[in-house]
């Protein structure tokens, strides 16, 4: 009889099982380099991993997998195929699964971060454990318009996200995606929820990458996740992948804000707070803001802070009164302004709009209570109701109304900004959705 010893010895020097790695695409031709880097700096052994692609995209991107691998992508047992025709996302999954030759196939999802040892350490996990399937069911998040990572509700034990999947062929054996389903295809090939997966810490798996052209608008679940204490450059060491990844978050180096529709900008700031008077300064550099069109007025300090709050709008008012400004912008020094790619291309669909249209208040930045999302402007909102407004543009015909609302004590400042007035077509202020 062997040795407990030797019997280790030779579990450890056993062929390692090889493993499939699938990722349906579409229309994500500049994600595809970063997936092919985090493939290929995999530490798992070369020889015993294949990546397959499949890509229902208009056009072909074989181009970029050659560019990538000198011409011969079977030589990283690399496979990409292009289906000409779209596909349901359930069937792309099941496409792959068939296409697949490993023991394990792997899930990888085109725009996500995922650790070099990714894949061994899965493996690792489910042999120890003899599992057929394993994933995560809460995932950090990474919220490129903010720069802050999230962590996922919790939807039970039971509960697995498909870019963090692995399962052992045998698996397919009883198990299938809906071929029809386009959002949530975890539901069907895991029978509801019903099979009993091997639970993997999502910071080990995954971290998700919300960006402005996600499959499944990651902003709707922010409000129930948790804010980490974990920057992006903790978790991406890698200079290339973090560096494109901040590319994300910052959209202005290849996208400018169109600041000629906006005669001026007034920043409020507290004298105590010149660092949050400097860190809006850098924003605006960021966003191409002339120096020349940005005004500091010194906020006024009162025991009731929003009556304080609004002597220091009203004072911004008057100010453009006296200058003559066709309109201002107004910032409170604690603004953040969003520079991802979307929020940049909504606020200059609004900019573009305002000499066609008669518009009064344009609230930037702000809570939503109530509201109506707008089919001829995408992505702006004809507020009734918000809460929390800390950026918004000002029409110099609405100067009088406005000054005479603010002086009214009994009003709050949003109550001045989102009061019906009686001219124009568009009574009520409009807000980006993805505003500042």
């Amino acid at each position: 009889m062997p040795t407990p010893t030797i019997i280790k010895t030779l579990a450890t020097h056993r062929e390692k099982p090889f493993v499939s790695v699938v990722t349906p695409t579409w229309n994500r031709g500049a994600f595809l380099p970063y997936l092919l880097y985090m493939y290929r700096y995999q530490d798992y052994p070369a020889d015993r991993r294949e990546l397959i692609i499949l890509d229902d995209s208009p056009q072909s991107h074989q181009h970029i997998i050659d560019r990538l691998t000198n011409g011969t992508p079977e030589a990283f047992n690399i496979r990409y195929i292009h289906h000409p025709e779209k596909l349901p996302l359930g069937k792309k999954r099941n496409m792959l699964n068939e296409l697949a030759r490993g023991e394990y196939i792997l899930c990888m999802d085109d725009d996500d971060y995922y650790p070099a040892d990714k894949i061994s350490y899965t493996i690792a996990m489910m042999q120890k454990h003899r599992a057929l399937i394993s994933g995560s069911d809460q995932i950090p998040i990474w919220y490129s318009h903010i720069n802050r990572i999230f962590q996922s509700r919790s939807f039970g034990p039971h509960n697995i996200l498909n870019g963090t999947f692995c399962y052992h062929r045998n698996y397919l054996k009883k198990h299938r995606y809906d071929d029809d389903c386009n959002l949530g295809e975890e539901k069907s090939f895991t029978d509801n929820f019903s099979v009993n997966p091997l639970q993997l810490p999502g910071e080990r798996t995954i971290l998700c990458i919300s960006h402005s052209h996600n499959t499944f608008d990651k902003d709707f679940i922010i409000g129930a996740s948790t804010l980490v204490n974990t920057a992006l450059t903790d978790i991406v060491r890698d200079p290339l992948l973090r560096n494109a990844y901040l590319s994300l978050h910052n959209a202005t180096h290849h996208q400018a804000i169109n600041h000629q529709a906006i005669d001026q900008v007034v920043v409020v700031n507290l004298d105590k707070r010149p660092d949050r008077l400097q860190q809006i300064r850098e924003e605006l550099a960021l966003l191409h803001i002339p120096p020349e069109k940005i005004t500091r007025l010194a906020a006024c300090e009162d025991e009731n802070g929003q009556r304080g709050r609004r002597q220091s709008h009203l004072q911004a008012l008057r100010l453009a009164q006296q200058h003559g400004w066709q309109n201002y912008l107004l910032l409170e020094d604690d603004a953040v302004i969003l520079k991802q790619e979307k929020h940049i291309q909504v606020l200059n669909t609004l900019l573009a709009s305002l000499a066609k249209i008669p518009w009064q208040v344009m609230l930037l930045g702000g809570e939503i209570s109530q509201g109506t999302m707008l089919k001829s402007l995408p992505g702006l909102v004809h507020a009734r109701d918000c809460r929390k407004v800390c950026a918004y543009l000002v029409n110099s015909r609405y100067y009088p109304q406005l000054a005479q609302q603010m002086s009214n004590d009994e009003h709050s400042l949003e109550a001045a900004a989102t009061r019906r007035q009686m001219a124009g077509l568009l009574p009520e202020p409009l807000l980006p959705a993805t505003g500042f």
